[in-house]
């Protein structure tokens, strides 16, 4: 997305991660979808492409980051520094008040569908519009960072802003070592 929030490009392809697709009763993926689905050393330099000066946004983007910190890893590379958005953290803060924050929970309680859920495409569009009525609601609450972030490419340090992978979670990537872990 651009930063006033229009479509700036779409990617999609399912990975072929290697090893069996894991709980295929939540995302409906079998080993015969994942058979010929390129490898992520195959796309990755269009992932990293992508990432170039991009803001990572997603629902507990923490996960998703921490997913792509260990495929880079895995072909000896870190990404530096991704600057990250999390519509789980925006939803908290400007959705309304939810027993669950779920990325279901919270489409459907701003009249959104969420198409199907737990599919990386359709969860995608469903944080990007997630993402847009957030700003709205922040811009409505007189907080104006969304101009400093078009303006400046800079993100303002605000609790509910973008802030960089930590160094810990790149190392514990780095090193293959889960018994890392932040405070």
């Amino acid at each position: 997305m651009h930063p006033d929030g229009s479509e700036d490009r779409t990617y999609s392809t399912l990975i072929n991660p290697g090893r069996r697709p894991g709980p295929t009763h939540i995302h409906g993926l079998t080993e015969d979808d994942l058979a010929t689905a390129p490898h992520f050393p195959q796309i990755a330099g269009d992932v990293a492409a992508m990432l170039d000066g991009a803001i990572v946004v997603a629902h507990n983007v923490r996960y998703d980051t921490e997913v792509l910190s260990t495929e880079f890893a895995r072909i000896g590379y870190a990404p530096d520094n991704l600057m990250t958005l999390c519509t789980l953290n925006l939803a908290r803060r400007f959705g309304p008040p939810l027993p669950s924050h779920r990325l279901a929970d919270c489409a459907a309680a701003e009249g959104l569908g969420n198409g199907t859920a737990h599919h990386a495409e359709s969860d995608a569009r469903t944080c990007a519009t997630l993402l847009q009525i957030y700003l709205q609601q922040a811009t409505a609450q007189g907080l104006q960072w969304l101009d400093e972030l078009g303006a400046t490419g800079q993100l303002p340090a605000r609790p509910w802003c973008p802030a960089p992978v930590s160094a810990l979670a790149r190392r514990r990537v780095m090193s293959g070592r889960e018994d890392l872990h932040e405070p």
